[in-house]
């Protein structure tokens, strides 16, 4: 069964939308109609792996 959270790595974009070079790690839930950013964007990819790996445990009851 696939994770239903997921960690994505997101480019910042400056005013005029081009990419920064600064990297940050968006928490997703791939479930059908959830709302996006409802997990947060973290600075630290491995701190944005545990709380989907929380998540995932969380809801695979």
């Amino acid at each position: 069964m696939e994770a239903r959270f997921k960690t994505v790595d997101a480019n910042v974009l400056n005013a005029q939308g081009e990419p920064t070079g600064i990297w940050r790690y968006r928490v997703i839930d791939t479930l059908k109609g959830a709302p996006i950013n409802q997990h947060g964007v973290y600075e630290n990819k491995e701190e944005a792996k545990n709380v989907c790996a929380q998540l995932n445990t969380d809801h695979s009851l």
